[in-house]
């Protein structure tokens, strides 16, 4: 399947602690909060609303899940990881309409066309991450309308969250 148009994406790693010099919320616990809008990570949200799952696990426990690999996983030379080394990737994907169209009273033709973009763009990650995939959700409190997703990055890891937003 071709990626789908979108509007932004961007994707990072996180640690259990952020890296040095960042924000406190950059890290696992923060990222992961943030996703499921726990009130003491999304103080940049004047209303915030509960996350929509389109997909898989509840989020807090695929961030639980990505920690506890992170404090167990080695390197080749069986030394633990930093508490710092990106082992959970986040990612996020911003719908390319007016997110204004959403809001309120809008045609059926612009809610056919965001459900089919987000159900393609829900097997687009399916595709591409595959079993590493652990969930997609949708904010529709954003400005925009965005997914993100995680997954964890050490070399047993299997994990994805995703989230999108309108």
């Amino acid at each position: 399947m071709p990626k789908p148009k979108i509007q932004f994406s961007r994707a990072e790693r996180f640690g259990i602690v952020p890296r040095s010099g960042e924000k406190k919320c950059r890290c696992i616990s923060g990222i992961v909060g943030e996703v499921a809008r726990l009130p003491s990570c999304i103080s940049h949200l004047p209303a915030p609303s509960s996350p929509i799952l389109l997909f898989g696990k509840n989020p807090i426990e695929v961030g639980a899940a990505a920690i506890k690999l992170a404090e167990t996983a080695v390197d080749g030379a069986g030394r633990k990881l930093r508490r710092d080394a990106g082992v959970l990737v986040a990612g996020v994907i911003s719908w390319p309409g007016d997110p204004a169209l959403l809001k309120g009273p809008c045609r059926d033709s612009e809610l056919d066309a965001y459900a089919g973009w987000e159900a393609d763009v829900v097997e687009y990650l399916k595709q591409k991450y595959g079993n590493s995939l652990q969930y997609i959700v949708r904010h529709e409190d954003g400005t925009h309308t965005r997914r993100a997703a995680d997954f964890p990055h050490a070399r047993e890891a299997a994990g994805v969250y995703s989230e999108v937003w309108g």
